[in-house]
């Protein structure tokens, strides 16, 4: 199973526009998580166009960034690290 590609808001777009002038881009997003990926009724998901679950995270922060006119190359460039990621595909029946 494949989740919808990443879709940016306008809500976030205002929030940033108080940062209009400045650059930034995610410069990388790294992972010391565990991710179990399997659904009990699925095949495992994944996250859309190949992605593994940092660089699709990493695409949707850039993609908020290009949207409100804050990113660019030269500029401030942080790195990133999810240290927990979790699914639950039962959460009707776990409260996962």
């Amino acid at each position: 199973m494949t989740p919808a590609r990443y879709s940016v808001s306008m809500g976030n777009k205002l929030s940033l526009k108080k940062h209009t002038g400045s650059k930034i881009n995610v410069a990388t997003l790294d992972t010391t998580a565990n991710f179990d990926a399997a659904c009990r009724m699925i095949r495992p998901i994944q996250a859309s166009d190949g992605m593994m679950i940092p660089q699709y995270i990493q695409k949707a922060f850039n993609d908020e960034l290009k949207f409100a006119d804050v990113y660019g190359d030269s500029g401030i460039h942080p790195d990133g690290e999810l240290s927990k990621i979790a699914l639950s595909s039962s959460s009707g029946l776990t409260s996962g």
